[in-house]
């Protein structure tokens, strides 16, 4: 009986215009009040995704699993599980990797963004150069100049690279040298780093383990690369109809688009079959 359901955000729960399907809206509240435990897994960062789990009453129930596993958070206890931030060494690959493709650079930590830009080096050549951002600043973005050798400002645990597909390949091959770093793609355009071990599939793994569950009493939704690992932890893995051609080769069935209620088919399949209870 599955007793954990886990929703991938973009491109699975959300549809193409960033909404939750009114079908899906209501098939997971059938299922909260029937005591199922619903979980957000997503490559976004904690403010990306509360404004979501607050339509689903989320906020006092329930997991966010935030920056692909980086942050675990129980919405009831307010705990969270962080993983190890990158190291000095790992921070100045991942910049290598952008200073040789001539890409920018996200780095995020809960609500600070820093922005990365390969050209500044033309001026500041010794210098780790950011523009920065927090969550509730006004618009206007503020520099801030790091010697290469100094101590990076904060504890970042997620780096986000966006180009073209070809790319972003390229990138990722290039980063395979760096053992103690993960890469993998979160959209067709966008490509995340993380500590190795960080991923989507280990945050799961460790709400089962708080929760008591096996991998038969989870149900996971996903579309894309960086929920590969998600699928491989549980039994009941389904892709969306719009998923990438990797998900839906490791996936248990192959539901609807986002666009098409492929949610709510899927988990009233479920219920038809006995595997979900929304009795009360």
């Amino acid at each position: 009986m599955i007793k954990l359901i886990v929703f991938d955000l973009d491109g699975t729960l959300l549809t193409s215009k960033k909404t939750i399907a009114e079908s899906s809206f209501k098939i997971i509240q059938k299922c909260q009040k029937a005591g199922i435990q619903i979980c957000l897994c997503s490559g976004r960062g904690i403010h990306g995704i509360l404004p979501i789990a607050k339509q689903l009453n989320m906020l006092d129930q329930g997991y966010i699993c935030s920056m692909n596993g980086a942050v675990i958070h129980h919405m009831k206890s307010k705990e969270e599980i962080r993983c190890r931030p990158f190291s000095a060494e790992e921070m100045k690959a991942i910049i290598a990797a952008g200073k040789h493709f001539n890409t920018h650079i996200t780095f995020a930590e809960g609500g600070i963004s820093y922005w990365y830009f390969p050209w500044l080096h033309r001026f500041f050549p010794k210098k780790f150069i950011f523009l920065s951002k927090k969550a509730a600043d006004p618009p206007a973005k503020l520099f801030s100049i790091y010697d290469q050798t100094s101590q990076i400002p904060h504890e970042f645990r997620k780096a986000i690279f966006c180009s073209k597909p070809k790319k972003l390949h390229q990138i990722q091959t290039y980063l395979q040298k760096e053992k103690s770093l993960s890469a993998f793609f979160a959209g067709a355009a966008i490509m995340d780093i993380v500590p190795f071990g960080v991923s989507k599939g280990h945050a799961v793994q460790k709400i089962m383990e708080q929760l008591q569950l096996t991998p038969e009493e989870v149900l996971c939704f996903g579309d894309s690369q960086n929920d590969v690992s998600m699928f491989e932890a549980v039994t009941h893995s389904i892709a969306m109809g719009n998923a990438i051609d990797e998900l839906k080769e490791k996936a248990l069935a192959v539901t609807d688009t986002n666009d098409r209620n492929g949610i709510a088919k899927m988990i009233e399949q479920y219920v038809q079959n006995h595997l979900i209870d929304l009795t009360i």
